[in-house]
């Protein structure tokens, strides 16, 4: 155990960056969820439309459209992962989750602005596990190994999804505008 002293720190230290994440979701979900149905339903109409809209890493490649991402099975991982929130949020009572509740120009901006912080949550959470796995395949007790391996595949599984979800809500808002 004590050989193993520097990598159960490391391993201590992963899972409390990745707690912090988790919180960081959590408090985002919070805002959307309770605070922008409650404000003020006022359309703002730009001066023009802005293509490159969202900025930097959140813009849409051209390669990235719907298609492509049910080519890769995001849309099978959207399927599964809409599934578990929502037996993990109300059971097996079949309820599904809702993630624009009123259908609005300004709900659909609310949701693919939380795109972008699940996006960066989950990608730096992937980026602060990576080494860990790494390091773990290299010698480390094959449960963390598998563990940190599972934990990078499904933060970028998660972020992929995120950006499917900007691939298919952007056109709406663009027609919105």
């Amino acid at each position: 155990v004590y050989r193993y002293w520097p990598g159960l720190v490391y391993v201590v230290l992963i899972w409390i960056a990745h707690l912090l994440l988790v919180c960081v979701e959590q408090y985002k979900r919070s805002l959307t969820g309770h605070w922008i149905p409650l404000a003020p339903d006022i359309e703002v109409k730009p001066e023009r439309p802005v293509p490159e809209w969202p900025p930097g890493i959140y813009r849409l490649r051209p390669f990235e459209t719907e298609k492509f991402y049910q080519s890769i099975g995001i849309d099978w991982f959207r399927k599964f992962s809409t599934w578990a929130m929502s037996t993990l949020t109300y059971g097996f009572s079949g309820q599904k989750m809702t993630f624009i509740a009123q259908p609005s120009r300004k709900q659909a901006l609310a949701f693919e602005r939380a795109t972008r912080v699940s996006e960066a949550v989950h990608l730096g959470s992937a980026v602060t596990v990576a080494p860990l796995v790494v390091l773990s395949w290299l010698g480390a007790p094959l449960g963390i190994a598998i563990y940190s391996t599972v934990i990078v595949i499904g933060d970028v599984l998660l972020a992929l999804l995120q950006r499917y979800h900007r691939a298919r809500v952007w056109p709406v808002i663009q027609r919105m505008l």
